[in-house]
């Protein structure tokens, strides 16, 4: 046994955590190119230039074609309305801010930044004519006029100022990162994470120091934040040259589906110029995270997670990749997004067991970071529903913060910080594996956590009050943390666990709520002691005061509904045969009927053979029967036909149409012989049928 390494670090919850740098200052003081130097250098995360933001909404190339069309009032009304709209501060993160004049006559506007850090760059009116003389400003026309203007302005700038800047230097030479250090965040500096309130709302303003293409990468659960996205970026001016929508489930992270996205981008020459957004969970995050880093050698990305499971962990830190096989994350890199984007409101919309899974993973982090965190924990799981968009933006925004933090301070984990971010994976990833995902992320955290502090108990001599301070925060959303999973069941999938040698297992542990423990290795059956006494509830089994136990497990059988080539284009293909039902459509109806029968349908659609075969490969560990429907392929595809024959479960052939009414070739089925139930020519309700027979069959 080796005893590990402290990974504490150094976190002032206290400290101020987002600031906005407003510059200010008369045309040709050299806002705009400031904070495009600024921001590019890694300090910034969000720019906002009000002119541009002007005229992406008033759909003009300059300022003097929008007061040519529009005239100045409309120019004003606009400037104050885009300026308005990106009012609600940050909760964690630095923002710049280049102002027009114009905008700080409004009293509203005034005081939207009366918290901000305002630099004023002053430079006399001679200079700064001498700079804009010429130009396309249709305040820049007339020299007296010019001068008259800024010297009306110079009250109003010092009236709202924090800092003074003589800006008739060279930008080079301002060295306002020196000026600003007393108001800018400790880790302000290369960090790339920006948490707050309608952050999805001001997309563009992450994008705007990219000349180069976007493309985006979302998943289809959340396909209205994606083309929300893309509106907004098309409208500010930028050019989405590939759209992409997975359905990201855990199937769909593997080298594969990365091998799809990497030639769409390549279709779509994209350059080392362009920027990925990432728009989704955690397994969208890594495997689009992971194709950037590959893609031309690695171009920038931007990480927008939309789950809570993302918000709180799995969406920073730069870590990506995908499973080979069961295997989970064994291929991937580390690959620092350019930006993270955290919109708190999306809690608000999310189902209660995407909450329960999140607050699992905000949990977990509460214990490594300390009371501080523990109190946030508590106070989020105590908010009703209608509450969560605000109750809980502090407990995400400590979260990200933290984790940004450890990142910071071990971005490649290599020196054992950065590890504890892993309390409770080691099981949890097992726990997944063996019941083929039916135990969520979240919950298989919360058990493998459980096991882990209940290990520190053991090895570390850590008080029992972690394991309670832990079951306490978990039964407040009634998340379990027992399992009636046998240590056999598990043993399998823990030997392809990355952090396992001769020595034994690789654990995060706890000397005590906020002291992590990195390093720790034990024999296998220091574990099974733990689990087998502490862990696993056999049916019936009740804990110490005699209330009934819920278990994490999978409660009803999974069934593997497997799609095959071309019927991802179910509802455009000929009706008479196919029905008019969408793939969604259909594997939403699939599901409902399933829960009908006391199912779980697991449905996946490919037109990689490679794939469906490598899923028929995987039910053998994670489903309890399994329809499939090869399309074309199961007229000539041997190969699907050997992948089923070892089956031990039930195994049914379907097809929506009459193939034994149609074309001679499609009467012919090489899997016919592997299977143990057919339906043909049903539609849709052939699946329904299917499950029915699987039902009946499993209940013996």
């Amino acid at each position: 046994m080796t005893t590990g390494s402290r990974a504490s670090i150094e976190f002032d919850p206290t400290a101020p955590a987002a600031v906005r740098i407003v510059l200010v200052g008369f045309m040709g003081a050299g806002k705009t190119s400031l904070a495009e130097r600024w921001a590019t250098s890694g300090g910034a995360v969000l720019w906002f230039d009000s002119d541009r933001a002007v005229l992406a909404e008033l759909g003009c190339d300059s300022v003097e074609a929008a007061f040519a069309e529009h005239g100045e009032a409309r120019f004003r009304e606009v400037e104050r309305e885009v300026v308005l709209a990106r009012a609600q501060p940050l909760a964690r993160g630095v923002e710049v801010w280049s102002l027009g004049g114009g905008s700080l006559q409004h009293a509203d506007v005034r005081g939207a930044i009366s918290d901000a850090c305002v630099v004023w760059l002053d430079a006399p009116a001679e200079l700064l004519w001498d700079r804009v003389a010429g130009s396309d400003r249709p305040l820049a026309r007339d020299r007296a006029a010019f001068c008259a203007l800024h010297a009306g302005r110079e009250e109003l700038y010092a009236s709202v100022s924090t800092v003074r800047v003589d800006a008739t230097r060279p930008i080079d030479e301002l060295g306002l990162g020196r000026l600003l250090s007393e108001y800018l965040p400790p880790s302000w500096f290369g960090s790339g994470l920006a948490v707050g309130a309608g952050l999805l709302d001001r997309v563009e303003d992450i994008c705007a120091l990219h000349d180069g293409p976007v493309a985006i990468v979302a998943d289809r659960a959340v396909d209205h934040i994606a083309d929300a996205a893309r509106e907004r970026l098309e409208r500010a001016g930028h050019v989405v040259a590939c759209d992409t929508r997975l359905p990201m489930g855990e199937f769909n992270k593997q080298l594969a589906t990365v091998e799809g996205v990497l030639a769409q981008w390549a279709g779509a020459a994209l350059h080392r110029g362009s920027t990925i957004l990432a728009i989704g969970g955690g397994t969208l995050l890594d495997a689009t995270g992971f194709a950037a880093s590959i893609y031309q050698r690695g171009i920038d990305w931007v990480s927008v997670p939309t789950t809570l499971v993302s918000q709180v962990d799995a969406g920073i830190g730069g870590k990506t990749g995908v499973n080979l096989g069961v295997a989970k994350n064994v291929v991937g890199t580390v690959h620092m997004p350019r930006a993270t984007l955290i919109d708190s409101t999306v809690i608000a919309s999310l189902p209660e067991d995407a909450i329960r899974d999140g607050f699992v993973e905000a949990a977990k982090t509460a214990m490594l970071a300390g009371d501080w965190l523990l109190e946030r924990a508590r106070t989020a799981a105590q908010a009703g529903s209608a509450e969560r968009g605000d109750a809980w933006l502090p407990l995400v925004e400590g979260c990200a913060g933290y984790k940004d933090a450890v990142v910071a301070e071990d971005p490649f984990d290599t020196d054992g910080i950065r590890a504890q971010l892993n309390l409770g994976h080691t099981l949890a990833h097992a726990i997944e594996a063996a019941t083929g995902g039916a135990v969520t992320h979240g919950a298989a955290v919360a058990i493998g956590t459980h096991a882990a502090l209940r290990l520190s108990e053991l090895v570390l001599d850590a008080p029992a009050s972690s394991v309670e301070t832990w079951r306490e925060l978990c039964a407040q959303l009634g998340i379990v943390t027992s399992s009636p999973l046998s240590w056999d069941e598990l043993e399998p999938f823990l030997a392809l666990d990355k952090k396992r040698d001769s020595r034994g297992l690789g654990w995060v542990l706890l000397e005590g709520v906020g002291e992590p423990v990195t390093g720790v290795r034990l024999p296998v059956e220091a574990a099974r002691r733990v689990w087998d006494e502490c862990i696993r509830v056999g049916e019936g089994d009740r804990p110490g005061e005699g209330a009934p136990v819920e278990t994490a497990s999978p409660r009803h059988p999974r069934v593997l509904v497997l799609f095959g080539v071309n019927l991802g284009q179910l509802g455009v293909r000929d009706a008479a045969h196919y029905g008019a039902q969408t793939l969604p459509e259909l594997v939403h109806d699939v599901e409902m009927w399933a829960a009908a029968e006391g199912l779980v349908a697991d449905c996946r659609q490919t037109d990689s053979l490679e794939r469906f075969v490598h899923a028929l490969h995987e039910a053998r560990l994670r489903h309890h029967a399994v329809i499939v429907n090869p399309g074309a392929w199961t007229h000539h595809e041997l190969a699907i036909h050997d992948a089923l024959e070892p089956l031990s479960v039930p195994r049914v052939e379907v097809h929506l149409s009459d193939v034994d009414a149609r074309e001679e070739w499609r009467r012919t089925s090489v899997i016919r012989p592997v299977v143990d139930h057919v339906v043909s020519g049903r539609g849709a309700d052939g699946y329904r049928d299917a499950l029915r027979w699987i039902a009946t069959r499993l209940r013996g």
